[in-house]
């Protein structure tokens, strides 16, 4: 089964929009697929129970990969960033981290 490992956001804060006091909108998401699959990002509130906002759905060889993901669509709060792999043989685990978008007027 396919696994997404070292998954990483740079920065972790972030604002989601570009404004005139945020000139770089969005953060650089890094992580390591064990073999070539799909992989599906989405993004879940942590302080509302409402569904996930999907980011990408993509194939990815093997190996490191680098993603920018700049979403409109975030609002101000912590959210959960959620990456799982499916290939033929299966769906991998889901790899998580929390990530904090800001509000900048």
């Amino acid at each position: 089964m396919p696994e997404v490992t070292n998954l990483k956001a740079k920065p972790s804060r972030f604002c989601a929009k570009r404004t005139p006091t945020c000139h770089h909108a969005g953060t650089k998401v890094s992580f390591t697929v064990s073999t070539g699959a799909r992989v599906r990002a989405d993004m879940r509130p942590r302080s509302r129970n409402v569904g996930p906002l999907v980011e990408f759905v993509r194939h990815f060889s093997k190996g490191h990969h680098t993603v920018t993901m700049s979403d409109s669509r975030l609002t101000p709060d912590r959210w959960t960033l959620r990456l799982q792999a499916t290939n033929s043989v299966g769906s991998g685990p889901i790899t998580v981290i929390d990530v904090h978008v800001v509000k900048h007027d």
